[in-house]
Order: C-alpha cells, then structure tokens, then sequence
C-alpha cells in the first residue's frame, strides 16, 4: 500500500500528480487509503500548491472520484461527460498547503 506521485513543474505554480494510491481489494473501505494520502499530503514540501489526480477505472470497479471528491478533491474541467476525454473528466484537484483549490476551468 502506497502512493506513487510526481512532481509536475512544467504548470504555473508547482504542483504534484498522484500517479496510483493502491489499497488492495480485501482493504478497502477500511480507512486505509483515506490515511495513506493524509500521511502523504502531511509530507509534502511547503512549495507545492496543488495536487493532481486522475480518478481511473481500476480492476473493474468503477472509477474512484468518489474516493478523491471524499478527501477534498474537486474536478478540474467543468462539462458533461460528452463534452471531455475520459481523462479530463475525471481528473480532480485539490489545493494543498494553504492554497485554495482552483475553480473548474469551462470546457
């Protein structure tokens, strides 16, 4: 169980991407997944505003913004379904170290 992240400096400000957060099947549900990013955001170095994360569909079960939207993510692009990628419309962000979390850019 861990989360796998990268730093993404390439954007205004300096942000980092959630890669995979893994709680396997027989875990969740149990809070697991809910510490493991608390103790990861804890341990992010102060210049990092945003966290990015792609909500995939994993092993069948559907995708996860739930999970995400649970810790305090919101969707970055405003828009129905038929208006986005897959990817777009399932990637959340969250401000992190003080900053607010950024309003839904309008596709």
């Amino acid at each position: 169980m861990a989360v796998r992240s990268y730093l993404d400096a390439h954007r205004a400000g300096v942000s980092m991407w959630i890669d995979m957060l893994h709680v396997p099947a027989a875990k969740r549900g149990l809070g697991v997944g809910r510490k493991i990013y608390a103790n990861w955001e804890a341990r992010l170095p102060k210049d990092i505003e945003l966290v990015r994360v792609f909500a995939a569909d994993t092993e069948g079960l559907g995708n996860s913004d739930g999970f995400w939207q649970s810790l305090g993510f919101s969707y970055r692009y405003a828009g129905g379904l038929d208006e986005l990628s897959y990817e777009a419309a399932h990637t959340l962000v969250k401000g992190v170290n003080g900053h607010p979390t950024p309003k839904p850019i309008r596709s």
